[in-house]
């Protein structure tokens, strides 16, 4: 693991931050988060929304970090501190850790909720709760698991004012990280971020219309829709027999031409090795804007 001498959520974080992706992302990024969607992770990683300021919650849970980690200290018997580390040769995978001991083979991963549901489903010991109702942190420590192979145990931890804290081993699940964590996480630093493609969208970033007239538009829309995919298909099937009659020639007849047009085929330019360190994108036009309905 590669360490960097840079304090939590300092300005110079953020920009470190911005160069590679961390855990908190990671569950979003897979289309996995009860929170955010790959596109709205899209959105705020290329400026194109601000994140939501930091509120109550976000602080009182900051404020609370240090007492838990002293805590996690005297349970352990060693001490732990906040580092923030990236993977030794993937470095885009980085982790902001709460917590990790001095020998970097134990890490914790702290939340300070204010209900009780977390705190619950962490002292009833059961990973697949965990794992089903808590996706987002699951997913979080096998991020961290994956930035260094010598990572061995990984906590979740949850504060929650006047209960004792609760803590849990969140094993490795090396399948999970080499066959779908990492594979997403470089395939949307490459393509959605490097590339600026847009992620497709799920449900959960569509408003949701309930509008009288928008109901009788759509109902009016695939009606005609059908309408005309009918008549296209009509329109392919004479358009096949027309260029069939034509036997390889040019022909015309009725008010009606049938042209055969021989052009060059494209160029691939993923193909052409001298163009490989070359950064196309500064030749790019404007984005356009374009609407699918569906």
């Amino acid at each position: 693991m590669i360490e960097y001498d840079i304090e939590q959520r300092s300005p110079e974080w953020h920009i470190w931050r911005s160069e590679g992706i961390g855990g908190s992302e990671s569950a979003a990024i897979l289309g996995l988060s009860k929170y955010k969607t790959p596109y709205k992770t899209w959105l705020l990683r290329t400026g194109q929304e601000m994140p939501d300021p930091i509120n109550e919650d976000m602080q009182r849970g900051i404020d609370l970090e240090d007492g838990v980690v002293k805590s996690l200290c005297e349970r352990f018997g060693e001490e732990f501190s906040p580092v923030c580390g990236a993977h030794e040769k993937q470095p885009i995978f980085r982790a902001s850790f709460d917590a990790i001991n001095a020998d970097r083979t134990v890490f914790a991963e702290i939340k300070c909720p204010r209900t009780m549901k977390l705190h619950s489903a962490i002292m009833s010991y059961d990973i697949k709760r965990i794992k089903e109702e808590f996706p987002d942190y699951w997913i979080q420590v096998q991020h961290q698991y994956g930035i260094d192979d010598n990572l061995e145990q990984g906590f979740l931890v949850a504060h929650v004012e006047g209960q004792e804290d609760a803590i849990i081993l969140i094993p490795r699940d090396s399948a999970f990280i080499e066959k779908k964590l990492r594979p997403g996480i470089e395939k949307f630093w490459k393509t959605n971020i490097v590339g600026r493609k847009a992620p497709e969208l799920m449900d959960s970033d569509y408003e949701e219309k309930y509008d009288p007239e928008w109901e009788r538009l759509a109902f009016e829309y695939k009606a005609v829709d059908q309408s005309i995919k009918k008549l296209l298909e009509t329109k392919e099937k004479c358009r096949q027999k027309l260029i069939a009659m034509c036997k390889d020639h040019s022909c015309k007849g009725y008010g009606l031409k049938v042209t055969k047009i021989k052009e060059r085929g494209r160029v691939n330019y993923g193909d052409i090795p001298e163009l490989e360190n070359i950064d196309l994108e500064r030749y790019r036009k404007d984005d356009i804007i374009k609407w699918r309905i569906s």
